[in-house]
């Protein structure tokens, strides 16, 4: 099943699924509670918090997958996570939202839970399909060249898109000059009202940057059919964050296991939850 949201997560997922592991002599050891968030992939549910789990020692199901998690294996550290920030979204961030809508956007996307927690921002260089007009940083009249860049300079940028830190579209996505016809914004801003509305992009982006941290590491975690896993824990050392799709076409249940203590849960089709819990 691929909504528009689970090939947004799957996205999102591969930030931190992409170096070979090596084994670690951490100790392993979890939390009774482990905190949830879920959203579903006909969205009623987005990024909504559900009732706490809690590990036990009992046998697990036989007959459901399990998740192994193992802290032993670790991966690739995150730098961050972001988005990219174009000319059009520097252009109704700082001309179609007033200051404090603009500053509460801001704090949301950049700020700490309940903000979602992105740390960089991909800067196109000169003009991209999400542009007012067609623009270099060194454009001279037809015939003329400028070997030396001696006119070289990033003037068109100091108004809008230096001032603004994050991507947003208007309804159409846009200003647009062509390219890519589907490409959404992780938030859409209406050019006319500066309503906000947050994507599906928003969500799968959010499911990882919220609770991992830049410095987190990438744990072992096992993949059962069905289901796509990504496990980090923090810099600190002291939480972890395990973040599970299901792919199938209908509910899954399924066990999580962290040494001789699991968990079990289930998720719709399309859905995607974050499991967070401490080490200590």
């Amino acid at each position: 099943m691929h909504t528009p949201f689970t090939r947004a997560l799957a996205l999102t997922a591969i930030l931190g699924a992409c170096a070979s592991g090596h084994s670690t002599s951490s100790p392993l050891g979890t939390s009774p509670t482990v905190a949830v968030w879920v959203t579903t992939g006909d969205q009623s549910r987005l990024l909504a918090r559900e009732p706490d789990l809690h590990f036990t020692s009992a046998a697990v199901d036989s007959s459901i997958p399990v998740i192994q998690v193992d802290y032993k294996l670790e991966f690739q550290s995150v730098v961050g996570w972001g988005a990219a920030m174009t000319d059009a979204a520097a252009y109704l961030i700082q001309t179609k939202l007033s200051a404090a809508q603009r500053e509460g956007l801001l704090q949301e996307l950049f700020g700490h839970e309940p903000g979602i927690g992105l740390s960089f921002v991909r800067i196109p260089m000169g003009a991209s399909d999400f542009s007012r007009s067609h623009y270099s940083y060194d454009d001279r009249p037809a015939g003329e060249v400028d070997s030396t860049l001696a006119h070289f300079s990033i003037d068109v940028d100091r108004a809008e898109k230096i001032p603004a830190l994050k991507r947003a579209l208007d309804e159409n996505y846009g200003p647009h000059l062509g390219g890519c016809g589907n490409c959404r914004g992780v938030v859409t801003i209406h050019s006319a009202t500066g309503e906000i509305t947050r994507n599906p992009e928003y969500y799968a982006l959010a499911h990882a940057s919220r609770f991992v941290r830049p410095g987190a590491v990438r744990i072992g975690s096992s993949v059962p059919s069905g289901l796509e896993t990504v496990a980090f824990r923090n810099p600190d050392r002291g939480s972890t964050a395990l973040i599970v799709l299901n792919t199938t076409a209908s509910s899954s249940q399924f066990a999580v296991r962290v040494g001789a203590m699991s968990f079990r849960t289930s998720l719709p089709s399309g859905a995607v939850a974050t499991f967070t819990g401490s080490d200590r």
